[in-house]
């Protein structure tokens, strides 16, 4: 689990641009289930790429802007130390992980602000 202190909470609020991703997913700690978690981030990952080029993004920014989520996908210790939600946030140059202690709908929002 990450802790969210105020201080993140508010950068995450006054963060703003063009190209905000709020990605959320449920997680799971143990058992078979945690073996999937990688894959069905890999599917968010994949409809946020379609999304942003279908929103005129090139493709080399689009595979930047992913670049730090895509990286979570071949670390195994990320994946075998989680909670029961996962959040994270990216925007050019910026990019948080969370592992928290709250199970979460899977969603992916696009937009100027991130989802909170």
């Amino acid at each position: 689990m990450d802790i969210m202190r105020q201080t993140d909470l508010k950068q995450l609020i006054d963060t703003s641009g063009e190209w905000c991703l709020s990605l959320y997913m449920p997680t799971h700690r143990v058992g078979r289930e945690q073996q999937q978690d990688p894959i069905r981030f890999k599917n968010l990952i994949v409809g946020a790429r379609e999304k942003l080029l279908e929103y005129g993004l090139r493709r080399p920014e689009v595979q930047e802007l992913l670049r730090p989520a895509e990286s979570l996908l071949t670390n195994g210790g990320f994946w075998q130390h989680q909670s029961d939600g996962l959040a994270v946030f990216l925007s050019p140059g910026y990019s948080q992980t969370y592992r928290l202690p709250s199970r979460f709908d899977e969603l992916l929002v696009i937009g100027n602000n991130f989802h909170i």
